[in-house]
């Protein structure tokens, strides 16, 4: 899929589902599915601490440039003056920080207390059966971890309801909004049938697996796999399908006005006020 993206980038409809956000999207997916791949076998400390740090990084790149995009969808149309917008590369910051923080939190728990290997032993017809599991070395910082995650999902669902209706607009608006919210009911799910213990060791791998195929397929789905298709000539374009540039002025010329009040847009109907052409202050 990155390919298609890299292969068309010079496409209207690949630019408009922000092409520097899909990339990191994919990649975060990417990360989340080599969990499945290390959910299989016998656990040791190496992989108990390993999966919640592979999950969490990839979940966090994932759903904070989602987060991002809602946001920077958020930014651009609801300032009249496009000019007072935040650049992309100010969005991009952001989300390094966010990763960074993530990452920041695993390295001190590890240090501090770590995710380690543990044997239980229970009972059954035939003599004492042993089960590996991973035990939580701090409730703590497992705490501060979903907390964390709770919050990076609370500001990505606040944008992607702010900008749900934008879709007349821009293509990406709706799909956004759809594959935020799709992301976090899987994540509720899955978190809440793993965490309440009514599942066996080896059940709770194969439902975490599940939810994180399932999710990670809907993002590229729902989200990338349109626009690739719309590019490749498969799918028919639709007005919509232009760049958040174009699209905000679109919908800068559409809003209502008072009579007595200066409007952005000049007789050409294509500069807004504080915009220079020549040197442009967002990326397309």
């Amino acid at each position: 899929m990155a390919f298609f993206l890299f292969l068309k980038r010079g496409e209207k409809v690949i630019k408009a589902g922000q092409l520097q956000f899909n990339y990191i999207i994919i990649v975060g997916d990417i990360i989340c599915l080599s969990y499945i791949f290390l959910a299989s076998g016998e656990a040791t400390d190496d992989l108990c601490m390993t999966r919640p740090i592979i999950v969490s990084l990839g979940f966090t790149m994932t759903f904070v440039a989602m987060a991002l995009k809602a946001w920077r969808i958020d930014n651009i149309f609801n300032n009249a003056i496009l000019m007072k917008s935040k650049p992309l590369k100010e969005f991009l910051m952001y989300w390094l920080i966010a990763v960074v923080l993530d990452a920041l939190l695993f390295l001190i728990y590890g240090i501090v207390n770590p995710i380690k290997r543990q044997v239980n032993f229970e009972e059954e017809t035939f003599g004492p059966v042993s089960h590996v599991e991973c035990v939580a070395g701090s409730d703590s910082f497992t705490v501060m971890i979903v907390a964390y995650k709770v919050a990076i999902a609370g500001f990505g669902a606040m944008y992607a309801w702010k900008t749900r209706n934008i879709s007349k607009q821009f293509s990406e608006a709706k799909p956004l909004f759809l594959v935020i919210y799709n992301t976090m009911l899987i994540g509720t799910i899955g978190c809440g049938l793993v965490l309440s213990g009514q599942l066996a060791t080896d059940a709770g791998y194969i439902v975490e697996c599940l939810f994180i195929f399932i999710g990670t397929t809907a993002n590229i789905v729902m989200l990338i796999l349109p626009r690739v298709l719309k590019a490749l000539g498969i799918i028919a374009k639709g007005e919509a399908d232009q760049t958040i540039l174009q699209a905000a002025m679109t919908h800068v010329k559409s809003m209502k006005r008072p009579a007595n009040s200066v409007s952005p847009v000049t007789a050409d109907g294509l500069t807004v006020s504080g915009y220079n052409p020549n040197k442009p202050h967002l990326t397309q």
